[in-house]
């Protein structure tokens, strides 16, 4: 998800640390 660079996600497909 979109959320995944603002918020330390799982292993979300849009997850940019």
């Amino acid at each position: 998800t979109a959320m995944g660079r603002q918020v330390f996600a799982q292993n979300d497909s849009d997850s940019e640390y």
